[in-house]
């Protein structure tokens, strides 16, 4: 009887010991947890930053209306710089391909050379879909689609 006391004893001396342990470790893993959040966070904040700047830039192209040929262009030059700049840092392959692909046929739509405004208009909306997913993907926010003119191929 003395001998199942003194195991109980000895037990209940490692309990503060297995406990102080066990919060080390759920504290060690909430912390783990919250940083890569905040770490998430700070990266998706900077990604809608990046892709607001980008997108204002293609929405204005894409609703220029004017005949100032030279404010367009500005505007293009703009796109570029933000093109090749920061948002490099933040963007999908598949928004980044879509950024070229813009750049690409706006160049040839302000030059005349066989494309349409709607063509133009029609990536516009691939580009913003593809940076809704891509925010989407950095921080699981529920996005829904853009409706478009025309289905995506």
């Amino acid at each position: 009887m003395k001998n199942n006391a003194d195991n109980k004893d000895s037990l209940l001396k490692y309990i503060p010991f297995a406990l102080t342990i066990a919060t080390i470790i759920i504290g060690l893993i909430q912390y783990k947890l919250t940083s890569e959040k905040e770490i998430r966070k700070e990266f998706f904040y900077k990604q809608v930053q990046s892709y607001e700047k980008i997108m204002d830039c293609v929405s204005d192209l894409i609703n220029y209306n004017g005949s100032d040929k030279d404010s367009i262009e500005k505007r293009f030059d703009e796109f570029r710089k933000l093109r090749y700049g920061s948002y490099l840092l933040y963007a999908t392959d598949t928004v980044n391909f879509y950024v070229i692909t813009f750049d690409y046929y706006y160049d040839r739509y302000i030059n005349n050379d066989s494309v349409t405004r709607t063509n133009v208009q029609n990536i516009a909306y691939k580009l913003f879909n593809s940076c809704r997913y891509s925010l989407n993907q950095t921080l699981g926010v529920e996005l829904k689609d853009l409706s478009f003119r025309e289905p995506l191929k």
